[in-house]
């Protein structure tokens, strides 16, 4: 019997059609999101007890400690931790610890990739056969249904499959394709991405709601701009196979216009100042990461990188340097 299990699964850069995986959206018209997994990763420890449960999240500073599981519930800052040993009713008691190398609300999807490890690491902590497709599926299962918090889910299936992938969504079916990046596109897309942060995500589930009946109600603004997104995803992915990289970044920028749309709040004054600052150095395009409204941004730079990573330093972002990742979550 196992009595020690440790988990990480990376997190991702969303290239294109991020928000059209969420509901209602992706059941009606169907999503498709361009992603490729990066070498910033979340990571669990979980290990038995003979009672009780002590859940520590290292990275925000946050320890639970109950005597039984009556006393778990999916709430608080420690929502998600407790959700996924609640789907686990076997344990008698637990130690499980968890950190991530991403900032708090980076909007690299750090979240579905918290859950799609602690899913694996519990499962094998307890004996049960699960695969990468399907540790993401109830990892997305613990966010928006035992949470409660709306979104989509790309970031589950990037963290379990690593790589670069096209991911096409028509709830409850989810595809998932791999983009063949020739090696030399993909070396030269490392060295010319600037990922920075620009502060903490301000998106709240207010936000995805009001998006979301915007799209209800049919408001073109809204509308146009998800099926948008959808055409630019399916433009990224000849892109990204032909090594375009000037068309790339010209789509990079493409998508995020498109996102402002979605939202007023979802550029805030720091993004703009960053992304003005990124394109004055030679950045051939850019977005934020995730949602928006915060979180970190990403540029494809022209042949100077080191301009431009200077440049959204002087603009007041922290530069985080990532490689590409082609494993998804794994035991370590």
């Amino acid at each position: 019997m196992t009595d020690l299990v440790t988990v990480r699964a990376p997190v991702r850069l969303d290239f294109a059609g991020g928000w059209t995986d969420v509901p209602p959206f992706s059941e009606r018209e169907g999503g498709v999101v361009v992603s490729a997994a990066i070498n910033r990763f979340t990571r669990v420890e979980v290990s038995r007890r003979a009672m009780g449960f002590r859940l520590i999240a290292e990275d925000i500073d946050q320890t639970l400690e109950v005597a039984d599981r009556a006393a778990l519930a999916p709430t608080g800052m420690l929502a998600l931790l407790q959700a996924a040993v609640l789907r686990f009713p076997t344990f008698g008691g637990l130690e499980l610890h968890t950190r991530s190398d991403t900032p708090l609300g980076s909007g690299l999807g750090t979240s579905g990739s918290l859950g799609t490890a602690l899913v694996v690491a519990l499962a094998r902590l307890d004996g049960r056969p699960v695969t990468p497709l399907e540790a993401a599926d109830l990892a997305w299962r613990l966010e928006s249904i035992d949470c409660r918090l709306p979104g989509g889910r790309q970031d589950q299936y990037a963290a379990a499959l690593g790589g670069f992938h096209r991911f096409a969504f028509q709830d409850p079916t989810m595809t998932a394709e791999p983009i063949p990046v020739p090696s030399d596109v993909r070396a030269e897309l490392e060295r010319r991405l600037v990922v920075c942060y620009v502060g903490q995500s301000r998106v709240s589930g207010d936000m995805i709601s009001r998006v979301m009946e915007a799209y209800e109600g049919g408001e073109a603004r809204v509308v146009d701009a998800l099926h948008e997104m959808k055409t630019v995803a399916e433009e990224m992915t000849v892109a990204l196979t032909g090594g375009d990289l000037t068309r790339i970044g010209a789509l990079l920028s493409r998508n995020w216009a498109c996102q402002q749309r979605l939202d007023p709040t979802m550029q805030t004054e720091r993004m703009q100042q960053v992304e003005t600052q990124a394109l004055r150095a030679g950045a051939l395009g850019g977005k934020a990461s995730g949602a928006g409204a915060g979180g970190c941004m990403f540029f494809l730079a022209g042949e100077d990188p080191e301009a431009v990573a200077r440049a959204v330093a002087e603009a007041g972002a922290t530069v985080m340097p990532v490689r590409f990742e082609r494993n998804g979550v794994r035991e370590c």
